[in-house]
């Protein structure tokens, strides 16, 4: 996956010991993308991580992780829609 941040911010939110990251030149958009490889068991982890960086990203591989992705990000609306009982 590529994201749109700069390798200090991603540090602060990856493990180095869970990822490697380069840069990707002329990625667009004017921002400092790094391209991410991430070691992870469960494309779910992927998700989070993710959504913890907060920043635009593209999915690249695994293809799956698009739909988990997409499920978790529904989830969260659903659930951020609920109102008390």
């Amino acid at each position: 996956m590529i994201v749109d941040a700069d390798l200090a911010y991603v540090q602060t939110r990856i493990p180095d010991t869970l990822a490697s990251m380069t840069p990707v030149p002329d990625a667009g958009e004017g921002g400092a993308w790094l391209r991410i490889f991430l070691r992870a068991e469960r494309l779910e982890w992927v998700a989070g991580a993710l959504a913890a960086l907060d920043r635009p990203f593209v999915i690249e591989q695994p293809p799956a992780l698009r739909d988990v992705v997409h499920d978790r990000g529904r989830r969260l609306m659903e659930n951020a829609a609920r109102r008390n009982p």
